[in-house]
């Protein structure tokens, strides 16, 4: 997966890792990457789509 780090940056992803670490840590499977699909999955609109199009 390649993602923007610039753009995760602006986005402020950094300020969800820790809440959703502990209301999901007992279901966290996969660590890190079970974080970013959480966080994809309540902002859909930042994952770029396979035209290369959308923010991250």
């Amino acid at each position: 997966m390649l993602m923007n780090l610039t753009r995760l940056r602006r986005f402020g992803w950094e300020e969800y890792v820790v809440p959703i670490y502990k209301f999901y840590r007992l279901a966290i499977t996969w660590g890190d990457q079970d974080i970013i699909n959480i966080i994809f999955h309540f902002h859909p609109g930042n994952i770029a789509g396979g035209d290369g199009s959308n923010k991250l």
